[in-house]
C-alpha cells in the first residue's frame, strides 16, 4: 500500500527551479486529491484557517483585510490596485523590470492616474528619485512596487520605500508575490495603519499551489467601491466574513492545499525558518555556478534569496542547457530581461541545500555533454 502511495505522490517532472510554478511537498499535493464542496463547513473552516495565518504573517489583528482571490498572483494585483485607488488619486509606479511594467500596464487599463517611473533594473533603487517625485509632484497619492523583481531577482528596498510613504503620508501597494513567507513583511500600526496594502499568493514562498491569490491590508487603506466587480477586495471580505464563503466559485483544492502549505510554513519555523532556508540554496547556488564560471547579473548587494540571474556564456545555447537539465531532472527559466542574453534559477518552492548541490553537478555534467556534441 504505502509503495503505491508513494508512486503516486512522487514527483512526474523535474525539480522546479523557477520563480513558480515551483515544486510542492507530497503533502501538499495529496491535499488537492480530495473534491471539497464549496458551500461545506469543512471547506469554510479551511479558508478561515487560512485567513488567521495569512494575518499572523504580516502581524494584523482581527481586523485585518485578508480578501482571498481565485486566480493568479496577477490577479490579486490588479485587485489591489482598483480597490486602493480611487478615481481622483495617483500612484507613483516604480517600474525596474517586468513585474514593475505589469503594474503601470494594470493601472493604465484601469484608468488609474499614474506616473510610471523606470530605474535600471541592473542597480538598487533609487531612493532620492522616489522621494523627488513625491515632494514635486503633490497629486501622488499612492505608491506600488515589487518587492522582489523576479524578472531580474532585484531584492528592492521595500522598508525604506514603506518609510518614504509613511514619511509624505502615501501608501505603498506592494507586489509581494516572491517574497511573502520568506521576507519580512508587517502591517504598520498607529498613525500609519493605513500606509500598506500587500498582494501575495499562495504559490511561490508560501509553497501553496498556483491559482490562490490574497489582498491583504487594514480597512481605511481600501476604498468604499472598487472598479471591478470580481476583483472587489472590500465585498470579497465582507462576503466571506458573513457567510464564511467565496463569492464566486473557489478553486477548492487549491484552497485545501494552501491550508496545507500555511500549516508546514509555521511547523519548519515561520518566515525566518523559510528565509533561512532559501538563504542556504542561495548561497550554494550563487557560490557554485560561479566557480563553474557563471557570472550574476547583479551585484551580489543586491541579489535576493528568490531567483538568480545569470550571463548565458557565448558558446552556450540555452535550449540545449535547457533541454539537458531537464534530462538530469532540473527546469530553470530563460531570461526575462531584453536587453542582455541570461538564464535565471530559482532558489524557492520544496527545495533544499541538496538539491542545490544535486543541481550544480547536472550542470557541470550538462555542458561536458553538450561540448562533446559537434
Amino acid at each position: 500500500m504505502w509503495q503505491c502511495l508513494r508512486h503516486f505522490l512522487r514527483p512526474r517532472t523535474p525539480l522546479l527551479l523557477t520563480p513558480g510554478p515551483l515544486s510542492t511537498s507530497p503533502y501538499v499535493r495529496a491535499k488537492m486529491r480530495v473534491d471539497y464542496p464549496s458551500r461545506d463547513a469543512t471547506f469554510s473552516a479551511l479558508t478561515t484557517r487560512i485567513i488567521t495565518d495569512v494575518r499572523a504573517l504580516v502581524n494584523g489583528n482581527d481586523k485585518t483585510v485578508v480578501a482571498l482571490l481565485p486566480g493568479s498572483g496577477t490577479y490579486a494585483i490588479e485587485a489591489m490596485l482598483r480597490s486602493s485607488v480611487a478615481t481622483n488619486d495617483h500612484v507613483l509606479i516604480i517600474d525596474n523590470g517586468a513585474y514593475g511594467a505589469r503594474i503601470a500596464d494594470i493601472a493604465a487599463q484601469a484608468q488609474l492616474a499614474h506616473t510610471r517611473q523606470k530605474h535600471d533594473p541592473y542597480v538598487s533603487l533609487d531612493l532620492s528619485a522616489i522621494e523627488e517625485a513625491l515632494k514635486s509632484n503633490k497629486a501622488i497619492t499612492h505608491i506600488a512596487m515589487t518587492y522582489c523583481e523576479t524578472s531580474s531577482g532585484m531584492l528592492n528596498p521595500y522598508e525604506s520605500v514603506l518609510q518614504l510613504g509613511c514619511r509624505y503620508g502615501k501608501t505603498l501597494l506592494v507586489d509581494a508575490m516572491s517574497a511573502f513567507g520568506a521576507l519580512p513583511l508587517s502591517l504598520p500600526r498607529g498613525t500609519h495603519a493605513g500606509r500598506l496594502v500587500i498582494a501575495a499568493s499562495a504559490n511561490k514562498c508560501l509553497e501553496g499551489a498556483p491559482g490562490l491569490a490574497f489582498v491583504i491590508a487594514n480597512p481605511q487603506a481600501l476604498q468604499a467601491t472598487s472598479t471591478s466587480l470580481s476583483l472587489d477586495v472590500q465585498a470579497q471580505y465582507a462576503f466571506m466574513q458573513k457567510t464564511q464563503q467565496f463569492r464566486f466559485t473557489p478553486p477548492v483544492q487549491v484552497v485545501a492545499a494552501c491550508a496545507e502549505a500555511l500549516r508546514r510554513h509555521k511547523a519548519e519555523g515561520g518566515v525566518d525558518a523559510r528565509h533561512k532556508r532559501y538563504q542556504k540554496n542561495a548561497h550554494i547556488l550563487i557560490d557554485g555556478m560561479q566557480n563553474l564560471g557563471f557570472a550574476t547579473v547583479l551585484q551580489d548587494k543586491d541579489l535576493s534569496p528568490i531567483i538568480v540571474s545569470f550571463h548565458r556564456p557565448p558558446a552556450l545555447d540555452f535550449q540545449a542547457f535547457y533541454h539537458a537539465l531537464w534530462k538530469r531532472g532540473f527546469a530553470i527559466y530563460p531570461g526575462k530581461l531584453l536587453d542582455i542574453d541570461s538564464f535565471r534559477v530559482g532558489c524557492i518552492g520544496h527545495v533544499f541545500p541538496r538539491d542545490m548541490h544535486r543541481f550544480l553537478r547536472a550542470v557541470k555534467a550538462s555542458r561536458k555533454a553538450l561540448a562533446k556534441k559537434p
